[in-house]
């Protein structure tokens, strides 16, 4: 096959150059549950006559087949607790996809996409899917991203998905490449993916103007090392707001080999072409290590920070705050930042009590509704400081200390070991409160290395809050 250069950033499927034509066909979605599984697959070649789907339990003999006209299909009568290979092939020309794997069983929540730890579909990247970004889009419409990621992998490919019933179901739409830490956020009507090419790699910036069906090539907002051994730019699927006249993130410096991260503000004027590179500033970097001395357990400083708008419309940048997890965590609580007024620098202010604001990201937004702010994170466990099986919502009148107000997922009855509800993303949805979890369950590598992206809905959040006074 002849190659011919692109000027996109998007990808149907993402393959690397020599893969082309191994797997024609290819699948997109799997959701298992307890007794069978849901597929979908992306035909290019439209090999017409319908296809056939096959699968065979690999710790067993179990084995069946269907065909079917269109490109998805539900398997039942499968099961609890066994691992399926699965592949599809074209009725006419024999063009097959990659044989994939998973599990029968469980997870929280509505499944938005499900990777088998032992799945090399996407070797090139990871075989774990973390980083979600959820973004309610002008018309209605719902979309999540997410990285696949392995320690020493590739850590350069997202998968983006739709939904078009307020998260009752969801659809593949595409695939960006590189693309890793993405944040999805909207500014004047247009859809942006703030991301790096991989990790500690260049910042990239890149637009949709049809919902997120294409993306324009990304541009590199400022290039960084890609190596942990120097440390290089590291940025989460964290809050990009509109303040003051601009647009407003976080972003870190560092590397865990490095002993940890500094920060940063990045920021653009919103009227400014947010494509044009030079329409961003990036602020001095602050360690905020060197107001924390004093404090017994602190041992990486912040991570993963929160850009807020204060109550006097200062701005705030509230982090996960690493805590030795050998001394305990008897107080959780996170770190808070303030920004000088020209955006140009960043200064310790104050821990700030919060019981999910240790040793793993979470997701803080204002709603001007109630006037609090909203924190979906990871409530501490017993015995278990660094567990992440309890993904819960607490809130703030004024930033001096959130309180716990519901559960999103309860994972507490799994070993915290392997079951986790973490890295959220969150969003407002009328009068409900949309979130999107990194999930592990169902037999995932660890609770780290997760195997889902699910999605889950607060109902009348903010009556959730007026309990908690």
């Amino acid at each position: 096959m002849m190659l011919h250069g692109t000027n996109m950033w998007n990808f149907d499927d993402y393959q690397p150059i020599g893969k082309w034509d191994e797997h024609p066909i290819v699948v997109t979605r799997i959701v298992p549950d307890d007794e069978g599984f849901l597929l979908s697959w992306r035909d290019p070649g439209q090999a017409g006559g319908g296809y056939t789907v096959r699968w065979h339990d690999v710790e067993g003999v179990d084995h069946g087949s269907c065909a079917v006209n269109e490109a998805h299909v539900h398997v039942s009568g499968l099961c609890e607790g066994h691992t399926y290979e699965v592949t599809v092939s074209g009725a006419r020309d024999g063009a097959a996809s990659q044989p994939r794997l998973l599990r029968c069983g469980d997870a929280p929540g509505t499944i938005v996409n499900y990777l088998h730890p032992r799945d090399g579909a996407y070797g090139f990247s990871g075989r774990f899917l973390a980083s979600p970004s959820l973004v309610v889009l002008p018309s209605g419409r719902l979309l999540v991203s997410m990285d696949v990621f392995e320690w020493h992998g590739g850590q350069n490919l997202t998968v983006v998905f739709l939904s078009e019933d307020h998260g009752r179901s969801w659809h593949y739409l595409t695939q960006l490449f590189p693309c890793f830490w993405g944040a999805m956020f909207v500014s004047r009507g247009t859809l942006y993916m703030l991301a790096m090419a991989t990790e500690y790699g260049d910042l990239l910036l890149g637009a949709s103007h049809d919902e997120g069906k294409t993306w324009s090539a990304p541009v590199p907002l400022f290039r960084s090392s890609a190596n942990g051994a120097v440390g290089g730019l590291h940025k989460a699927p964290t809050p990009v707001v509109e303040a003051n006249g601009r647009i407003v993130t976080a972003i870190d410096y560092g590397s865990w080999e490095t002993g940890g991260f500094r920060q940063a503000i990045l920021s653009c004027d919103v009227q400014a072409d947010p494509m044009d590179p030079e329409s961003w500033r990036l602020s001095s970097l602050c360690d905020p290590r060197k107001g924390l001395l004093d404090d017994e357990g602190i041992s990486g400083g912040g991570l993963e920070g929160n850009v807020l708008v204060g109550p006097g419309m200062e701005i705030y940048d509230m982090l996960r705050l690493q805590i030795d997890s050998s001394v305990g965590n008897p107080h959780p609580r996170a770190l808070l930042l303030r920004a000088d007024p020209s955006l140009g620098s960043l200064h310790y202010v104050r821990t700030v009590p919060y019981g999910g604001g240790n040793n793993a990201k979470f997701f803080v937004l204002y709603d001007p509704v109630s006037g609090k702010y909203w924190a979906a994170g990871n409530e501490p466990a017993p015995g278990h400081p660094d567990a992440r099986n309890v993904l819960a919502l607490s809130c703030s009148d004024d930033l001096t200390d959130f309180k716990p107000v519901c559960c999103i997922v309860d994972g507490s009855s799994g070993d915290p070991r392997f079951v986790a509800a973490q890295y959220p993303s969150m969003a407002i949805d009328g009068d409900d409160l949309l979130v999107v979890s990194r999930t592990a369950a169902n037999d995932a590598d660890s609770y780290h290395n997760s195997n889902y992206i699910t999605f889950h809905v607060v109902k009348d959040f903010r009556s959730c809050g007026q309990m908690a006074r």
